[in-house]
């Protein structure tokens, strides 16, 4: 189911992707090291939904519940960006990401 999970995330299919990653967690103890690495995944997916509040929510709890070193750092750590604001770019501040050859 994760690498399922995984699949569908990178082809941009996040429905799909939570569907995988919650079923994994009914496999997988959260408590555990794949378990955490499965979470981290499930709260990215949880911010490309937009679901924001569901991504926090499940840093926070990795930061405070789990019994790895590594997770709870990590899961600060990309707490830290999505909570960072936002900058705002002008229109003519982007590239448009033409090419020009001679």
């Amino acid at each position: 189911m994760f690498d399922l999970g995984q699949k569908a995330y990178g082809r941009g299919m996040y429905g799909r992707a939570f569907e995988f990653l919650e079923r994994a967690l009914t496999i997988i103890p959260r408590p555990t090291l794949f378990g955490g690495e499965i979470q981290i995944w499930l709260a990215m997916t949880y911010e490309a939904n937009k679901r924001h509040a569901d991504c926090i929510d499940l840093y926070k709890q990795l930061e405070n519940k789990h019994p790895s070193v590594s997770f709870p750092r990590q899961a600060a750590e990309l707490r830290y960006i999505f909570q960072a604001p936002k900058i705002k770019i002008k229109d003519y501040s982007r590239r448009d990401g033409k090419i020009f050859t001679r």
